[in-house]
């Protein structure tokens, strides 16, 4: 009996075209309006704040007309050939930015940038393990340039401080990018840098944020082109900066739209965007410091949105970034570090030029960001410019309406923060800073004292007693100042007694010291000053032995001494030198 014959399936070719229907985009309308029951298609689509109108289905028909499958090529959506993006975290803090630098290196950050004060900046001369530093630093600002032994360039933001300031000066900003063309010039490791971090933060929609950042570069290349600084040389020399949110499709197509755009505005000057540093960050405007680890998740869709729409740098920031600065934790940044070494090392998109480009929702989006912010781009440059636009301030009131817009959109739920306007944790308040607690100080109790003495001892001053008769009070109060004055150290001379307001006025005419003490009985006081009108010694300060009153201010003394003063307090008020 012969063995059947065995299936080849080698040779057998899989066809399933036969099993399933080949639908056209009206077979999948139909579809959504039967599940819609007959209401129109168009509620399914969604009208942004961003200026973006999300459709319920996309096809080949939202594809550019030359979509180019070549990177470096064309418009410049498709970014560079190269793929992978550098690692950097972002340092303010100084007191602690070198070990937490050297750490981050360890666990592999590609490079620092340092944004704190340059006067305070660490010594990083015995650091020959750190990268290029980069500096962020205020345009405004223009430190003197740091030894070459420290490594590092300067990315010269001025654009923020301006836009930050409630009285911009376009005058000196511009003698400032003049400064910075001679820098640029110097110093090739250098760079003009600019954020659309600021309207980004403030609310902006995203096709106002790229028409901004084109227009601040194209207001900088008006200041720094000069005949040894062409624009090409000025784009090798430039890093632009996006502040990307987790709206994942919306921002990738920022990323891509962008290129667009730039490259549109350096073919305008003759040359190409290709030496341009791109380089994003994660916004802080979708971040909160209640149940903050959901922070975290919303970096990671902000840093996958970056890397997928081609930046060069990114910095994810740390998910306790909004926490007070002694609370910040390694470990938040450690997390924020690892949440892009898994996107290389784990996911490998580090091997992918434009992995979403092709899809019909992102380019459509990405055209649609580039066609709307060119118009307004293009509007700015009408009214001359950004630096001339931005003092009228239309621009501040477009920024400002989408801001609110965007926080009634929170507050009635349309825009979700999980952890804040819904499925909050009531038991999640927000954190205390920790308390500044005061250690536990020595004390010795004469350690005051001691510091008056030594005052006195190195500035002296002359101290004279000066009795209102020859009662036994007076005397009494002669011998408790002689004892007051002695605690700091001062010598004291008695001079004759007086009987009478002339007297005592003569005495106060013709005084020499520097302070004089009148010493008498409470009677005397009263007797002597309820009439007067002395004027203080010429050279010193007039000083009574006995408790305050009225009556005798209004007569002209100027400090009281007593059983039970504050000695400290009185040595301080009459010569402040003595006790700092």
């Amino acid at each position: 009996m012969s063995s059947p014959s065995l299936p080849r399936f080698a040779d057998e070719a899989l066809d399933l075209s036969a099993f399933f229907d080949s639908p056209d985009l009206s077979n999948w309308e139909q579809a959504a309006r039967d599940a819609l029951r007959g209401d129109a298609l168009e509620q399914l689509s969604t009208q942004s704040l961003d200026e973006v109108c999300y459709q319920p289905l996309y096809s080949a028909a939202d594809l550019p007309a030359q979509l180019t499958q070549i990177p470096e090529n064309a418009d410049f959506r498709r970014g560079l050939a190269q793929p992978g993006w550098r690692i950097v975290q972002a340092y303010s803090k100084t007191d602690t930015m070198l070990q937490d630098a050297e750490e981050g290196l360890l666990e592999g950050v590609d490079g620092l940038q340092y944004e704190g004060l340059f006067d305070q900046l660490p010594d990083l001369a015995d650091k020959p393990g750190l990268p290029s530093l980069q500096c962020l630093s205020d345009i405004v600002q223009l430190p003197a340039a740091p030894d070459a032994h420290t490594r590092f360039s300067w990315l010269w933001d001025g654009w923020s401080a301006y836009l930050q300031a409630t009285a911009p000066d376009a005058q000196a900003f511009k003698a400032h990018h003049r400064q910075l063309r001679e820098r640029l010039q110097a110093q090739p490791s250098d760079r003009l840098f600019i954020s659309s971090r600021p309207w980004h933060e403030a609310g902006s929609t995203a096709s106002l944020e790229l028409a901004s950042l084109a227009a601040s570069l194209v207001d900088s290349l008006q200041t720094l082109t000069s005949e040894s600084l062409t624009p090409e040389h000025i784009f090798r020399q430039t890093t632009l900066e996006l502040s990307i949110g987790p709206e994942l499709f919306l921002e990738l197509a920022k990323c891509r739209a962008t290129r667009i755009i730039i490259q549109r505005v350096a073919e305008a000057y003759g040359s190409d965007a290709r030496g341009i540093q791109w380089q994003a960050r994660t916004s802080r405007r979708f971040l909160s410091q209640l149940d903050r680890y959901n922070n975290l998740l919303r970096q990671t869709l902000s840093a996958l949105a970056a890397v997928m729409g081609g930046v060069q740098t990114l910095i994810t920031e740390p998910l306790d970034i909004l926490s007070p600065a002694q609370s910040q934790t390694s470990m938040a940044r450690r997390l924020a570090r690892n949440l892009q070494l898994i996107l290389r090392h784990e996911v490998h998109l580090d091997q992918w030029v434009d992995p979403a480009g092709g899809s019909y929702l992102i380019e459509r989006l990405t055209q649609t960001l580039a066609e709307s912010a060119w118009k307004q781009f293009q509007q700015i440059e009408a009214e001359g410019g950004l630096l001339q636009a931005w003092p009228a301030g239309h621009l501040q009131k477009q920024v400002a309406t989408t801001a609110a817009a965007r926080q009634q959109q929170a507050a009635t739920r349309q825009q979700t923060l999980i952890g804040v306007n819904l499925y909050a944790a009531a038991e999640d308040g927000m954190t205390s800073p920790p308390k500044n607690l005061q250690p536990l100080q020595p004390l010795r109790l004469a350690e005051p004292f001691e510091a008056l003495r030594q005052a006195q001892a190195a500035d002296p001053v002359s101290v004279t007693l000066l009795p209102l008769s020859n009662t036994k009070q007076s005397q009494a109060r002669l011998a408790f100042a002689s004892a007051f004055f002695a605690v700091a150290g001062c010598e004291t001379a008695i001079a004759s007694p007086v009987a009478n307001v002339a007297e005592l006025a003569q005495q106060l005419a013709a005084s020499a010291t520097d302070i004089l003490v009148l010493c008498g009985a409470d009677s005397d006081y009263e007797q002597l000053l309820s009439d007067a009108q002395l004027n203080p010694p010429p050279h010193g300060q007039l000083v009574l032995a006995g408790k305050p009153g009225d009556v005798y201010r209004q007569a002209g003394v100027q400090h009281f001494i007593f059983a039970g003063c504050d000695l400290l307090a009185s040595f301080k008020a009459l010569k402040p030198s003595w006790l700092v």
